[in-house]
């Protein structure tokens, strides 16, 4: 475009004009798409419910550990340990032993009761406060998980005594290692 004259300046004769000239027209620069969660507004929901229940890291690991002590929180950790029955087995860094995701389990107050239960899989380990949230609703919550369908392998110190709790709860195994035993063997 021509130069046109905008102004006078200060320094300039009087009657004489100041050229200044005029910049280019800028286009609006395009409008970047908006990046697309690959969840859903729930599933962002559950997992910021789980980044808040978040307690820091196991000591001496940068493993990831989940005090759950709310019904959101724990609706966030069910959904997050139920996606391991989705996961192709084929394609994960999952631990597994034939195909099935190992899950570690120990339970605190059994056989009497189900005080503490703690789930440790891939994702972190997940402390589940069974007596603020009750030990039924953590079992409803976590049942799909026993399934003999959900491809999950045991691994339980000491099965017999949480076997007998959690089986009063509705839990069955299905496929386990027990650590004591195999100790026992060596």
């Amino acid at each position: 475009p021509p130069s046109a004259p905008l102004a006078i300046g200060e320094d300039e004769e009087p009657g004489e004009q100041a050229v200044v000239e005029a910049e280019p027209r800028r286009e609006p620069s395009p409008k970047l798409p908006i990046p697309v969660s690959p969840f859903s507004p729930q599933e962002m929901e559950c997992r910021q419910e789980l980044v808040d229940s978040f307690q820091g890291t196991c000591p001496g690991t940068s493993y990831a550990l989940y005090f759950i002590d709310s019904t959101a929180s724990l609706t966030a950790a069910a959904r997050i340990l139920l996606e391991l029955r989705q996961k192709d087995s084929c394609a994960t860094d999952d631990a597994q032993i034939d195909g099935r995701h190992i899950v570690a389990l120990d339970a605190e107050g059994v056989p009497e009761e189900l005080l503490l239960l703690q789930l440790c899989t891939s994702e972190g380990c997940f402390v589940f406060d069974c007596v603020s949230l009750t030990a039924e609703l953590v079992c409803i919550k976590l049942r799909e998980l026993f399934a003999p369908e959900a491809s999950i392998c045991w691994l339980v110190h000491d099965l017999h005594q949480d076997a007998r709790c959690l089986y009063r709860y509705g839990l069955h195994f299905h496929c386990c290692i027990d650590t004591q035993l195999l100790a026992e063997r060596i």
